[in-house]
């Protein structure tokens, strides 16, 4: 689905009303790929650098892992 395609859904919710809390565009991977511990803290430890740039709007992964530390991030690594 492409952008295209969303303005055709979301206009006609809009023209009858229905208010939507957010309404966006994202990507979601149609294959993941499993990490072990070290190299999930290495990937998290990427996102946040990058989710720290001013110049980066979003970060996006393909990547499944768990990892015994407080830090753990499976299927959504989207910044929850």
């Amino acid at each position: 689905m492409g952008t295209a395609d969303f303005e055709k859904v979301k206009k006609p919710l809009t023209t009858r009303s229905f208010l939507t809390a957010l309404s966006e565009v994202t990507m979601i991977p149609r294959t993941r790929s499993g990490l072990r511990e070290k190299k999930a803290e290495q990937m998290l430890n990427l996102m946040e650098a990058l989710k720290d740039n001013d110049d980066i709007n979003n970060v996006y992964a393909t990547s499944t892992f768990r990892m015994r530390s407080s830090r753990l991030c499976t299927d959504d690594c989207s910044g929850r």
